[in-house]
């Protein structure tokens, strides 16, 4: 890892220490709550008013809505309901 900086050094050593899947925790905004709507999510695909997730043994869920952010440091991902 010479080409990078300590700063990025320090962010993947704090990703292998959390775990080597990138599995999420993907959650539904309705207004002011916030619901968790599929754990082990490893693909997200946005399409017009919908999102789908896969989870990790294949399971897959559709929601309406759109996606609003997914933060990978913390392992999780927010939809804005319609």
């Amino acid at each position: 890892m010479k080409c990078f900086g300590a700063s990025l050094r320090a962010r993947l050593n704090i990703i292998i220490l959390r775990g080597t899947m990138c599995e999420l925790t993907v959650y539904i905004l309705k207004g002011n709550s916030r619901e968790k709507a599929m754990e082990g999510v490893v693909k997200i695909m946005a399409k017009n008013d919908k999102v789908l997730l896969e989870g990790i043994f294949g399971d897959s869920t559709e929601i309406e809505g759109r996606l609003a952010d997914v933060d990978i440091m913390n392992q999780s991902a927010n939809i804005i309901a319609n």
